[in-house]
């Protein structure tokens, strides 16, 4: 096996060996550039001495021809002759003005008036003996003779100077050569030099990236484990388990084994963060992951996928062995006890089982039957295990609850909720006459279909959105009020309603008391409904939340009430404005003595405490008048009002009664539903 230390000094010496080839190959290339200038210059030189002895050499010629011409007298073809050499003449001393040899002979400035001089002998022999001549003259032509003559000392003189210019120009230019030459020496030295120091250099640079390659492998490694795996438990992460499940899913044979997929979800993960905060949360998904790794196979795959949600791949194993697993881990997880600060926890957990088969076709469909599973066993009680089969009742109903989520979401982003009312009637004498009351609806508008809210706020509530659809009713509903202000003298109260989420959720109240504050609405024009339930569920945040409301001119009513447990022993921490009672006293109140007891029962409390009663879901005239009797302060149903958008409240009529609809039941769907 080969050492890196050879590859080293292997690879240096390639480079310095390409480095000196270089080097060599650059003085060779310069010296064969300077030969060839060299070649150059003497072709050149050769050319331009060449074009003026040709002159000379026709000059000659032309006098010798114009002589003979005026000794034998006129004769056609001596002045053929004679045109002849004018023309050759004319066409040399044109080459001598032209390229490397006018270049020349324009920097000899004293070479200029030769040159005009012998242009203006040629221009006047031009008319006799150019391309379209006079008629012989023998007497201008015998003139011309001696000037022709006259004018050979000055041709070569042009000739003897073009010489010497040619001479100096050839030394100039090996002058340069030698100076190029020069450089080029000082050059490759200077490129030698960097040859030895590149290869130092390169050595120091190999070195040092064999020392980046091991710390890149390292880091590649590291972030490889980092995109597979969670940093708070170190098990893999959900991405890497779907992975492993959609390997699984295309591995699997019909002959084979089944493999169980466990979705499990902490019971109690959330008490645990609100008592001791993030920090103990973490500490116990960690120790949660520990408990887990160590009650499975070496074989199956445990991932976090998220909060407190994990992740089981049971391989090779039947629905009776995987249902084992599942509950020894509910076991297990429930005899566990966290401790954080001195402080114990039963953490428990609900599972949801799937038996992977043929049929599924993707990890996600798989992750999803398991979680509605998961779902199931926590509704039935939590600490349980349900295995998911595609028949389950329970796996539909949860399923549609999704369904409603997702069109409650939809419906928020696309503005597709709309605000209705319906009218709280006065039933005492004493409380005519004060305004219109009325409770603010939701409904849902999907094209020219009007849904009503129920299942929406069902799903709002089962998947925490309860609190955002709250935020976008009050923002509606107090944008309205704002806008037609001055419109609403007519209206008493307006109430709206708040769910068991947004009563214990602070965020929410530091919503609902900025916009209250920031929107400075007529004081006493708004009642908030909470109901019996989640006031209870946390009676302090409601006392606070109740008297934070009250502080700021804003009633609250308590909604549903009877429907809890000790109802009476808690309305004393409950320092509420009205009493709603709860509509199954109501519905059967004409024929059942218990109904009739418990609403008396119901006003007396209230008289005593000083608040008064709204009864809801009256539907018929018989009812009504029980009411009255009961002393009921008001009544509030399809007996009087139908619900309407919330615009029409701008013409409602204080004085006059509510049409009354047909007695009986009203249609599904289309009931007294609050958001």
């Amino acid at each position: 096996m080969r050492s890196p230390a050879a590859g080293r000094s292997r690879a240096l010496l390639t480079i310095v060996l390409a480095m000196t080839l270089l080097v060599g190959g650059v003085g060779w290339l310069q010296l064969q550039q300077w030969q060839a200038v060299e070649r150059s210059l003497a072709i050149n030189r050769s050319d331009i001495s060449w074009n003026y002895h040709q002159f000379e050499l026709e000059y000659l010629k032309l006098l010798n021809q114009l002589k003979n011409t005026l000794r034998e007298g006129r004769r056609n073809d001596d002045m053929a002759e004679l045109a002849l050499r004018y023309q050759i003449l004319a066409s040399r001393f044109e080459l001598l003005q032209q390229g490397d040899a006018g270049e020349q002979l324009r920097k000899q400035t004293e070479l200029a008036p030769v040159v005009a001089s012998l242009g203006r002998i040629l221009a006047a022999l031009d008319p006799y003996l150019g391309d379209d001549p006079l008629p012989f003259d023998a007497n201008k032509l015998a003139r011309m003779e001696p000037l022709l003559a006259g004018q050979l000392g000055k041709v070569r003189q042009l000739v003897l100077g073009s010489s010497v210019a040619q001479n100096h120009r050839t030394t100039e230019h090996l002058h340069v050569i030698r100076e190029q030459l020069r450089t080029t020496t000082a050059s490759s030295s200077m490129l030698a030099l960097l040859v030895l120091g590149f290869a130092f250099m390169t050595l120091r640079q190999l070195r040092l990236a064999h020392q980046r390659n091991d710390e890149l492998g390292t880091l590649h490694a590291e972030m490889s484990h980092r995109a597979t795996h969670d940093a708070m438990t170190g098990l893999s992460n959900r991405d890497e388990f779907k992975r492993r499940l959609g390997l699984r899913l295309v591995s699997l044979r019909p002959q084979q084994a089944e493999d169980g997929v466990l979705f499990i979800d902490l019971d109690r993960f959330k008490m645990v963060n609100d008592a001791c905060g993030h920090h103990a949360g973490d500490q116990l998904l960690r120790e949660v992951g520990q408990l887990l790794s160590q009650s499975l196979n070496p074989d199956d795959t445990l991932a976090r996928l998220g909060g407190d949600e994990f992740g089981v791949i049971l391989h090779e194993h039947s629905q009776q062995q995987a249902l084992r697993v599942a509950e020894q881990l509910c076991a297990r997880l429930d005899g566990y006890r966290f401790v954080f600060s001195g402080q114990r926890f039963r953490i428990g957990a609900s599972v949801g089982l799937v038996m992977l088969n043929g049929r599924w076709t993707s990890a996600g469909a798989v992750l999803q039957a398991a979680d509605s599973a998961r779902y199931v066993a926590k509704a039935m009680g939590s600490n349980r295990v349900h295995l998911y089969r595609e028949s389950d009742c329970d796996i539909e109903a949860y399923r549609d609850q999704m369904h409603w989520m997702q069109r409650l979401d939809s419906a928020l982003d696309q503005d597709q909720l709309r605000l209705y009312w319906q009218r709280i009637v006065p039933l005492r004498e004493d409380q005519l006459a004060r305004g219109i009351k009325g409770e603010v609806l939701l409904r849902l508008q999907e094209g020219e279909q009007l849904i009503g809210p129920q299942k929406l706020l069902q799903a709002a509530e089962r998947f925490g959105m309860s609190s955002r659809v709250d935020c976008w009713v009050i923002g509606a509903t107090l944008d309205w009020l704002e806008q037609h202000r001055s419109a609403l003298d007519h209206v008493a109260e307006l109430a709206i309603n708040l769910s068991g989420q947004s009563v214990g959720d602070k965020a929410f109240h530091r919503f609902l008391i900025n916009e209250l504050e920031r929107r400075h609405l007529p004081a006493g024009k708004l009642v908030f409904e909470i109901t019996e339930t989640a006031a209870i569920a946390d009676i302090d945040a409601s006392r606070t939340l109740i008297k934070t409301l009250q502080g700021l001119g804003v009633k609250v009513a308590l909604d549903d009430f009877g429907s809890g447990m000790s109802s009476f022993g808690y309305l004393k921490n409950l320092p509420v404005d009205y009493l709603k009672i709860d509509s199954q006293f109501i519905r059967e109140l004409a024929h059942d003595a218990y109904d009739q007891v418990a609403v008396q029962a119901i006003c007396n409390v209230a008289k005593v405490t000083g608040k008064l009663t709204i009864a809801e879901g009256i539907e018929d005239a018989t009812v009504e008048a029980l009411l009255r009797d009961y002393a009921v302060d008001f009544g509030q149903g399809y007996h009087w009002h139908q619900p309407e958008p919330l615009a029409a409240l701008l013409q409602a009529d204080v004085a006059a009664e509510p049409a009354r609809p047909r007695l009986g039941h009203q249609e599904p769907g289309s009931g007294r539903i609050r958001p």
